[in-house]
């Protein structure tokens, strides 16, 4: 079983994601690649580039992040870049890297996550997508997400036990 690591992918390393991004949308060039994946990392804690890896640095799956308002004055996370190595087996880099970046749209108490951005075709597999929650919404696939309960309070709790 492979151990994947989820980290944020600096500026310096953009190039090595860009095998997946094109394998996904090949009209996308690497200058426009790297001049997006560039502004979203000035977007900052806003936006980002997380990649999952294997431990001696080699990348399966890409997903870029911004967190944007709704009309309703809500938070929502956008993915307009998700890209990942077909996989079948029991430790799927994409839904790892998928879970670590929804739980950073948690964090950021966003309602709902939405690929967009790109083609739906470059999306990748809707049927996988649909396994990891995610549901057609108009055109575009999306999860709602809820929120983390809060911590309780459990000073002045007095337990019984029989």
């Amino acid at each position: 079983m492979t151990s994947w690591l989820i980290e944020d992918l600096p500026p310096g390393r953009l190039d090595e994601a860009w095998p997946l991004i094109w394998l996904r949308d090949s009209t996308l060039t690497l200058d426009r690649w790297l001049v997006e994946a560039r502004s979203l990392l000035a977007e900052a804690p806003t936006a980002g580039v997380q990649v999952a890896q294997t431990p001696s640095g080699y990348i399966y799956a890409v997903c870029a992040w911004r967190i944007d308002r709704t009309a309703d004055d809500a938070s929502e996370m956008t993915l307009p870049f998700v890209a990942y190595v077909q996989w079948n087996g029991a430790a799927d880099p994409l839904a790892n890297l998928i879970d670590a970046t929804e739980d950073i749209a948690r964090r950021k108490s966003c309602t709902h996550i939405r690929l967009g951005g790109r083609p739906i075709a470059a999306i990748g597999d809707t049927l996988r997508w649909e396994r990891l929650g995610y549901r057609w919404a108009g055109d575009a696939l999306e999860k709602h997400l809820i929120p983390p309960r809060a911590p309780q309070d459990t000073q002045g709790v007095v337990r019984l036990h029989r």
